[in-house]
C-alpha cells in the first residue's frame, strides 16, 4: 500500500510573513517537514508550492522530493489546504492508496508521528485520519493540523475517520509571531 507524503507551503502569509521560510536553528520549517516526511512510511514526497525560494529547498535531498509549482489562485486568501491537495493529486500520474498532508507549520511533528498514523490508516481501513491533542480537562479531543490522511480528495472529516493523539509537545501550530516564538524556546533556538 502506498501513501503520497503532500507538502502545502504557500510563499505569503498574513499574519505571519514568509512564515514557511522561517527557521529555527538553521532550518525553516519546510526542511523540518521533509526530514519527518522522508522516515515516515511515506513512498513519494511532493512540496507543492507557488514560492520559488521554497520549491528551491526541495534540491537539498538530491532528487528524492518531487516539486509541483502551484497556481497563485491556490495561494490567496480564501483557498484551503484541501483546494492544493486535489490540484496535486490531479495533475499526478500516479494514484496512491492514500495521501498525508503534512504542514510546514508543524516543524515539531516526528517520522513516528507520522508512521503511528500512516500505520493507523492503512490497518484500519480508514478514509481520514488527523493528528490531534487531548484536552485532558474536558476529555475534548481537537485536530491540531500537523497530519491528515486522506483516501481521495473526497475523504476529509469523513464519518469513517480516526483521530490519532500525539504527543502535546508536537501539537503546536505556527501561524502567528507569538507560536513562532514558542516553537523556538522549546526547540532550543532562543
Amino acid at each position: 500500500m502506498s501513501i503520497l507524503g503532500i507538502i502545502p507551503a504557500k510563499g505569503h502569509s498574513n499574519r505571519l510573513p514568509d512564515k514557511n521560510k522561517l527557521k529555527i536553528n538553521g532550518r525553516t520549517l519546510v526542511e523540518y517537514t521533509i526530514d519527518a516526511a522522508i522516515n515516515g512510511c511515506i513512498e513519494d514526497i511532493i512540496l507543492a508550492s507557488d514560492d520559488d525560494e521554497i520549491l528551491s529547498l526541495a534540491d537539498k535531498y538530491g532528487g528524492i522530493i518531487q516539486v509541483m509549482k502551484r497556481p497563485q489562485e491556490l495561494s490567496q486568501d480564501g483557498k484551503e489546504v484541501p483546494d492544493v491537495v486535489k490540484y496535486v493529486i490531479d495533475n499526478i500520474d500516479k494514484k496512491y492508496d492514500g495521501y498525508a498532508i503534512l504542514q510546514p507549520t508543524s516543524p515539531l511533528r516526528t517520522s513516528q508521528s507520522i508512521q503511528k498514523c500512516v500505520r493507523t490508516f492503512l490497518n484500519c481501513q480508514y478514509e481520514f485520519v488527523y493528528g490531534a491533542t487531548m484536552i485532558d480537562s474536558v476529555k475534548t479531543v481537537v485536530p491540531n493540523g500537523s497530519i491528515y490522511i486522506i483516501r481521495d480528495e473526497n475523504s476529509w472529516w469523513s464519518e469513517n475517520s480516526c483521530a490519532v493523539i500525539l504527543p502535546e509537545e508536537e501539537c503546536i501550530d505556527i501561524d502567528t509571531p507569538l507560536d513562532f516564538k514558542i516553537a523556538k524556546v522549546i526547540m532550543n533556538d532562543c
